[in-house]
């Protein structure tokens, strides 16, 4: 069984196999044993797929409908780690940087890496959180449509941030998931 997501823009029309986004995704069974074999299957049958961008998912058996998708938000969803890019905007991101690598090197817990980190970032102008969406967030290849598939099918998608609501909001919000979890920026007097 293979899922196959190409990119946008694909032409999808000839491919043998059931529809699971019109031009985004679809769905056919393959005799192979391996990914690999897979793709060399599509691209025999769809010789355009090895110019088009074409990713194959293999999936044991028969394919069974998804009902959920829990998606993390950084370097998944999105191609940045949105506090390390806020670190950055502010000239910040060798000192945010070190406290996450203590905080990998097990010296600190996620609890105590996020309040120091934050903490980095305390008077920030908060309208900063919208200039830095604007200017340095972007969505990786695939993830709007995995989304709208996924949906499109009948599956519940939450997404999760070790980071901030102010980021998953407009994610969740922009990409369709029905959820978002993550951490609560205390914001006051607009800072």
């Amino acid at each position: 069984m293979a899922t196959v997501l190409p990119e946008a823009g694909c032409d999808l029309k000839e491919w043998p196999g059931e529809t699971l986004s019109v031009g985004h995704a679809i769905s056919a069974t393959l005799a192979a044993p391996s990914i690999d074999q897979a793709k060399s299957r599509i691209a025999e049958v769809w010789p355009g797929s090895t110019r088009d961008g074409v990713d194959v998912n293999g999936l044991p058996g028969p394919l069974r409908r998804r009902r959920l998708l829990i998606a993390d938000m950084e370097s998944t969803i999105i191609e940045q780690e949105m506090l390390d890019e806020l670190a950055d905007f502010v000239g910040k991101r060798a000192e945010v940087e070190a406290i996450t690598e203590a905080a990998m090197r097990g010296e600190l817990d996620f609890e105590q890496a996020i309040n120091e980190r934050v903490a980095l970032l305390a008077g920030l102008d908060a309208a900063k959180l919208d200039d830095l969406i604007a200017t340095r967030m972007t969505y990786s290849p695939g993830a709007r449509a995995l989304v709208q598939t996924m949906k499109a099918n009948g599956a519940t998608c939450a997404l999760v941030s070790g980071g901030f609501t102010h980021f998953t909001q407009r994610v969740a919000d922009e990409l369709g998931f029905d959820e978002h979890r993550a951490n609560t920026l205390e914001i006051e007097d607009g800072r």
